[in-house]
């Protein structure tokens, strides 16, 4: 019985694996066929155990024979001779069943088979169960909570938060694990380790229920007041590369930050970060930090969400793209632009998370080429501080919609471009209410003189009537560059003692950062006002018509920005007309769709419409479903007692009802069940009629007599229905009077009394 449970069980954990995995990569019938090549592949992994082959040869023997399964499915997909028989349909589903059947076969009965001979194979088998049940939920672990699609679709259309379903389905897989490893233990201990897992699962999940879970993680920036305020002063402080790249967006004490974004058509976005840097004086600390600073700025990041934005009126940016601006680097420090360190600059950012309305200071400006646009970012990934649309205004907390999903949520007032770039034209560098030093910082440029020759040759191309012009100085400066520079993802640049100028007077190949940084230092030799900005740049077309726009982790952007009297900070991108990269892969709308559902608190959540199983708390979720478990057996216990009940009524009446000739029968069969009530049952071995003399019933004894003689064929004497009735109501008294009143009503009252009798 043992090894029959531990079969079954060892079966159902490959089956669940294999079928996961199948769901999601193959058609139906395949991931049938998966499972069942599991089953069959435990019943190979015995018998290969038990052969006089070597552990060697049998792995040597399984890998070609993969290898030519996967071959000849492939031919079967392939020719044309199936295809015309078949169907190309019905050729291609039975390629995959082949293919999935003896690939489950063969890695399960392998697997197993090595267990049985060398125990720590087990490790390789648990490693390999784990890792389908660990890739079912990754990419939702990542940001995409629209996956797994075939468990999270039914779940969120109903209202229901998948979460504690994935807790739930974890803790189940973490269990089936352990049976596996269990089940080849021939200790009974094992009974025991697996019983005292799940007891520590059950505590786990009473004692740290999901939103306590999510406050303990180290990443968790839910919070507010002065703890939360810390929390963003110190995120991007002190962080090594290595723990930088699990968080790229820029740090509060970046030196430089951004990423390479699709500029153009077939551009893809890439990533770069800044290490702190400080001070206005040059020297060989300061040489040091730069190359530290780009060396960091190869850093890759994904395709994961870190955020969505929740647009409060239709706005189509005229360049394209909306640019979220985190932070800003508009200080010159001898070598490159570092964030400002005298206070004085950049007070239009905001350092940390408001806990109240906070009103971001500004210059003047002019509202025909400008507009308000209001906005709610919704916060998937921890940041040091908050970032908006450029030219911010107002920047205020507000409850987060949905703390299972979001890190936080604020609502921003934004002062946007409502003309194209062609309105800008003619507007005054700067702001009429800069002071001399405020102008100066933000025109602090090297005395390196080929940065004046460079953008003083860019200058030229314009017709003299413009070359006076800021705007048209900068956007010639820009042009100069798209032109006459390639976008890639690789350089070599940040070896150099001065990464910028390596790059702009070299070959020109690099990534947003250098071009962001290049355009600045040029604009500032024409005596233009510039800063780097940094944090997304998000593609206008992702947006699909929807009011919803999710933000990526490869948005992470920096660009170069002036400011213009009137218009405040005018991004100017730089769009290179060649690229290295390769073409950016187009968000998952489906998935921008539904965070922006789960973003925005009003109707059109699906969590408003249906209140998710125990409000997205897993120990609720499971109260209420042990709940509902418990009504549910409550109603079968008493739809069996009423089942039984009727039973026991329907054999004390049937001699009343039943035809002539299974009178003795029902009549014996109704004495014996009233004998039941009263606890007096006959024993094993005993005989009919010497339990009959045992009663000391004149009465029963008779009935005895007639079913014994009706049942072994012999002729008994004439008797009516009346006559049985009266021998059982006989019966029924003369046994009455040796049992007490109590004892009667107690077995009358037992449903179950009627299932002793022999």
């Amino acid at each position: 019985m043992r090894r029959a449970l531990w079969f079954i069980l060892n079966a159902s954990v490959w089956a669940l694996a294999f079928g996961i995995a199948g769901w999601n990569l193959t058609v139906p019938a395949a991931g049938w066929a998966a499972v069942s090549g599991c089953v069959a592949g435990i019943f190979l992994a015995k018998r290969l155990a038990a052969s006089r082959l070597r552990l060697a040869a049998i792995w040597g023997l399984a890998l070609p024979a993969g290898a030519l399964a996967v071959a000849l499915t492939w031919l079967l997909r392939q020719s044309s001779l199936a295809a015309a028989t078949l169907g190309p349909s019905a050729a291609f589903t039975l390629s995959e069943m082949g293919r999935w059947f003896l690939l489950a076969l063969l890695i399960v009965g392998v697997l197993q088979a090595s267990t049985r001979r060398v125990p720590a194979f087990l490790a390789l088998e648990i490693g390999a169960v784990g890792a389908v049940f660990a890739g079912l939920f990754a990419a939702h672990r990542e940001g995409f909570v629209n996956r797994p699609y075939f468990l999270v679709d039914p779940l969120w259309s109903r209202g229901y938060d998948p979460v504690p379903y994935f807790l739930a389905i974890g803790a189940a897989a973490v269990v089936l694990i352990v049976f596996l490893a269990a089940g080849r233990s021939e200790h009974r201990r094992s009974f025991l380790d697996v019983g005292l897992l799940g007891a520590l699962i059950l505590a786990i999940l009473i004692f740290f229920p999901l939103n306590r879970i999510r406050e303990m993680s180290p990443e968790y920036g839910g919070g507010s007041g002065e703890d939360s305020q810390e929390r963003g002063r110190k995120s991007g402080v002190k962080k090594s590369p290595e723990q930088g790249k699990s968080q790229p967006r820029q740090g509060s004490d970046a030196a430089g930050a951004g990423a390479g974004r699709q500029s153009a058509p077939g551009q893809s976005a890439g990533a770069a970060r800044g290490s702190s840097g400080q001070g206005t004086s040059g020297g060989a600390a300061q040489a040091r930090e730069v190359l530290e600073s780009f060396a960091n700025m190869k850093a890759q990041p994904g395709n994961a969400p870190v955020a969505v934005v929740l647009l409060h009126d239709d706005y189509d940016p005229p360049a394209g793209y909306f640019y979220l601006r985190q932070t800003a680097f508009s200080q010159f420090n001898g070598v490159r632009l570092i964030q400002d360190t005298s206070g004085k600059a950049d007070r239009d950012l905001a350092d940390v998370f408001p806990t109240s309305l906070l009103r971001l200071p500004r210059w003047p400006v002019d509202h025909k080429i400008v507009r308000v646009l209001n906005t709610t970012v919704a916060l998937m990934a921890p940041h040091p501080r908050p970032f908006a649309l450029a030219n911010p205004e107002v920047i205020e907390p507000v409850p987060n919609p949905d703390p299972t999903r979001f890190q936080r949520a604020y609502r921003v007032s934004s002062l946007v471009m409502a003309k194209d770039l062609g309105a800008f034209a003619g507007l005054p560098m700067g702001a009429k209410a800069w002071d001399q030093a405020l102008r100066e910082h933000y025109t602090g440029r090297p005395s390196d003189p080929r940065y004046q020759e460079l953008s003083g040759k860019a200058v030229l191309q314009l017709k003299p009537e413009y070359r006076d012009d800021p705007f048209a100085r900068a956007a010639a400066i820009k042009f100069w560059l798209e032109k006459n520079s390639t976008y890639s993802l690789d350089s070599d640049h940040e070896k150099a003692a001065d990464p910028v100028a390596d790059f702009l007077f070299g070959d020109r190949i690099g990534h947003c950062v250098y071009f962001a940084h290049s355009a600045c230092l040029l604009f500032r030799t024409q005596g233009i006002a510039s800063r780097v900005g940094a944090g997304y740049a998000v593609n206008a077309r992702n947006r699909g018509g929807g009011s919803a726009l999710m933000v990526r982790e490869k948005d992470a952007h920096a660009w170069p920005e002036i400011y213009l009297e009137g218009a405040g900070w005018v991004v100017l991108d730089i769009s290179p007309e060649k690229s290295l990269a390769p073409p950016e892969e187009a968000p998952d709308q489906g998935l921008q769709q539904m965070l922006g559902e789960m973003a925005r608190p009003d109707a059109g959540n699906p969590r408003q419409e249906q209140k998710p199983a125990g409000r997205g708390d897993l120990l609720q979720a499971l109260r209420e479903l042990l709940k509902a478990a418990a009504y549910a057996a409550l109603l079968a216990l008493a739809l069996w007692v009423l089942l039984l009940y009727g039973i026991k009524v329907r054999r004390r009446l049937a001699p009343r009802f039943c035809a002539e000739p299974g009178l003795p029968r029902l009549a014996y069969r109704a004495c014996l069940d009233r004998l039941a009530d009263a606890g007096i049952l006959r024993s094993y071995g005993q005989t009919r009629e010497a339990f009959a003399r045992a009663g000391a019933s004149p009465a029963f004894d008779r009935i005895t007599n007639l079913h014994l003689q009706a049942a072994l064929g012999q002729s008994p004497p004439a008797a009516g229905r009346r006559e049985y009735l009266g021998l059982s109501a006989a019966a029924h008294k003369e046994m009455a009077g040796k049992i007490s009143r109590m004892r009667r009503f107690i077995g009358l009252a037992n449903p179950a009394s009627w299932l002793k009798v022999k």
